[in-house]
């Protein structure tokens, strides 16, 4: 497999898929499977060739439903500090 799709497939679900977005289950596999679609079909527009996309369709939707699955950490920052009681 190309290691520049690779690397292309990364990217796109950095920049696409928000971490912990998963929401129920329903939702997560309609959502995973929306996203994978998206994915293939931008990959095919940008150039890869169909057996490339091919290769890697199935190690795709894991990607994808791993990044929706990762929740992301915690920040308390965006609650404040409890005051003294």
């Amino acid at each position: 497999m190309s290691k520049r799709f690779l690397r292309w497939i990364d990217v796109w679900i950095e920049d696409n898929v928000a971490s912990g977005s998963g929401g129920d289950v329903e939702a997560f596999d309609a959502r995973a499977a929306r996203l994978t679609g998206e994915l293939l079909a931008t990959a095919a527009a940008e150039g890869f060739q169909k057996d490339e996309i091919d290769e890697e369709a199935t190690k795709v939707a894991g990607l994808i439903e791993k990044k929706l699955a990762t929740k992301p950490e915690f920040d308390i920052s965006q609650f404040g500090v409890a005051g003294d009681d």
